[in-house]
């Protein structure tokens, strides 16, 4: 098991970080104090900003490896992840 900090206005750890598929992340590393955690060394990153967590940017459903189940609003279209 892996701890990872958060900046105090993050609630919880998939409003920041979030595995569509081994070897990619979609991750907010501002609010992550410490890092992205050493284990995703080496893999794919969709840098979110800490607005786009607002709108749960990183917040989606791995089905499996080729489908990934993303929310969107008027706020956040989903572009950025789905590129």
């Amino acid at each position: 098991m892996e701890r990872v900090r958060l900046t105090e206005d993050i609630m919880h750890l998939d409003v920041s970080l979030s595995v569509p598929r081994p070897g990619l992340i979609i991750v907010c590393p501002e609010v992550l104090v410490d890092g992205v955690p050493a284990c995703f060394d080496g893999w794919k990153r969709i840098a979110v900003t800490r607005e786009e967590t607002r709108y749960l940017a990183t917040n989606g459903l791995p089905i499996d490896q080729n489908n990934y189940i993303l929310g969107y609003n008027d706020h956040f279209d989903g572009k950025k992840v789905r590129d």
